[in-house]
């Protein structure tokens, strides 16, 4: 079966809690490599990533605030850099 969002690539702020994890888990079972952004909390981060990994799925953490102009434009950049392709969710 074809999955949705096979090789896509997702950003998802806040993705380490609540809506946001559910949404990177969800985005990555329809074949997305997410990218969990957080800005305090690594671990719930790599908790949320783990967890991704160990159903089959793609992704990796990524800090920055998104209130700071200077470090979304970086990670914006980096993805870009990496990927050359990028959805926000």
């Amino acid at each position: 079966m074809e999955r949705f969002l096979q090789d896509k690539v997702a950003l998802v702020t806040g993705g380490s809690r609540g809506i946001g994890k559910a949404v990177s888990k969800q985005l990555a079972e329809d074949g997305a490599n997410v990218i969990i952004n957080f800005s305090s909390n690594e671990e719930a981060a790599q908790k949320t990533l783990s967890e991704i990994l160990e159903n089959g799925g793609k992704g990796e953490i990524k800090k920055a605030r998104v209130e700071n102009f200077d470090e979304v434009q970086a990670l914006v950049k980096n993805i870009l850099d990496r990927y050359t392709r990028l959805i926000f969710w």
